[in-house]
């Protein structure tokens, strides 16, 4: 097993999915996390999952440069970064219409490209 002791990794999309059990499993192998994400009662039940009492969340919409602008202001030097900031498209990307095609592209390639 690693260890993550005196790392302070930032977890994107940390509210679900991937993000929510890297946090977890970060937190477990020592590092100090700071987990963000747009909805608040997930993120916190993240943070409630995780070892210790060090961690740190913190609300952000990814597709919005000034949120992401602010998070990243405000934040301690880091030592690490998983971005998982994401989005399902489940349906075929033929027969959709324009608003489900840039919810999808917004959160998916340009959320990375805003941190």
């Amino acid at each position: 097993m690693i260890s993550l002791k005196d790392k302070t990794i930032l977890v994107t999309g940390a509210s679900s999915g991937i993000g929510k059990d890297s946090a977890i499993l970060f937190s477990e192998i020592g590092a100090t996390v700071i987990i963000t994400a747009r909805r608040e009662n997930e993120l916190k039940n993240t943070l409630s999952l995780m070892k210790e009492n060090k961690h740190q969340w913190i609300l952000c919409d990814a597709t919005k440069p000034n949120e992401v602008r602010e998070l990243v202001n405000k934040m301690p030097a880091i030592d690490g970064w998983l971005h998982c900031t994401g989005k399902v498209f489940p349906v075929p990307f033929t027969s959709s219409q324009d608003k489900p095609i840039n919810d999808f592209v917004s959160v998916n390639p340009f959320s990375a490209i805003y941190f």
